[in-house]
């Protein structure tokens, strides 16, 4: 994506002197539809795979390889009980993210496809400015309640889930009645109010994706097998990825809501490419 975007935004800046399309397309748009087939694509795929212990064998071999023969089979069967409602709760909040997040690209790709109908659409009340601050407030949503997943305890002594996502569900309640009541309240004020708020989604989603990546990151330390000269070249583009590229991904996020701000708008483009 950030190949095909670079491509395109020296199309769009230098088209006249330097032409690399015989077409123009705006850079945005690309990213925006981009976003919306790579999601579309996890959304289909994503699917949480169970780990079965169909046997007794099964559970011998499995207990040899982890050295933990004398903690008891029984043991071993509920902790893996365990661990397929964990990637089940991880794999449902993901889709939660998934399916919101795909709407509000939706919604910038018609703000930038076509601005008139997107107008028409926002006023007298901000209609589609508050859709696509809420969409992607409940999108950093899901995304928190990955990384508490992974980071609190979620399931009871039975292995019943507990109720892990109140808090951030409350916190996303009051933050979208807060903004709604602000934008009724202060009719004069709508697009300063909405782009606040929608700075204040951006930083949400910085901090939400940057706990989980962290979270993550530290996992994979703890559990691997560290063998440097045996990592493979996919193995450290993975590793470097996830230790600089998604850092980055995370602090453009609040970028994406200030280029909302008024004296950005003349070099928008630019920017957002």
């Amino acid at each position: 994506m950030g190949i095909v975007l670079a491509i395109l935004t020296i199309n769009e800046k230098f088209g006249v002197s330097f032409k690399l399309l015989p077409f123009y397309i705006h850079p945005s748009m690309v990213m925006e539809i981009l976003n919306i087939l790579v999601l579309s694509f996890f959304f289909v795929s994503l699917k949480a795979k169970r780990l079965e212990l169909n046997n007794t064998a099964e559970v011998i071999d499995l207990t040899k390889r982890l050295g933990i023969e004398n903690e008891g089979y029984e043991n071993l069967r509920y902790t893996n009980e365990r661990v397929n409602k964990l990637v089940n709760q991880i794999c449902t909040n993901l889709v939660g993210f998934i399916s919101l997040l795909i709407p509000f690209f939706i919604i910038t790709l018609l703000k930038d496809s076509d601005r008139v109908t997107y107008d028409k659409w926002n006023s007298p009340y901000p209609f589609m400015d508050s859709l696509a601050a809420i969409t992607n407030a409940g999108s950093a949503a899901f995304v928190y309640l990955s990384f508490s997943i992974l980071y609190n305890t979620t399931l009871d002594k039975n292995n019943r889930t507990s109720n892990y996502y109140r808090g951030t569900l409350l916190f996303l309640g009051v933050f979208v009645l807060t903004y709604l009541f602000l934008l009724g309240y202060f009719p004069k004020n709508q697009e300063r109010i909405s782009n606040i708020f929608k700075l204040l989604c951006g930083i949400y989603n910085g901090l939400a994706m940057g706990l989980l990546f962290g979270r993550i990151t530290a996992m994979e330390f703890y559990f691997k097998d560290f063998q440097p000269s045996a990592q493979t070249l996919w193995d450290r583009i993975y590793k470097f990825g996830v230790t600089f590229i998604l850092p980055i991904y995370v602090l453009s996020q609040p970028m994406y809501a200030i280029l909302e701000f008024p004296q950005f708008r003349s070099q928008e483009d630019i920017f957002k490419s």
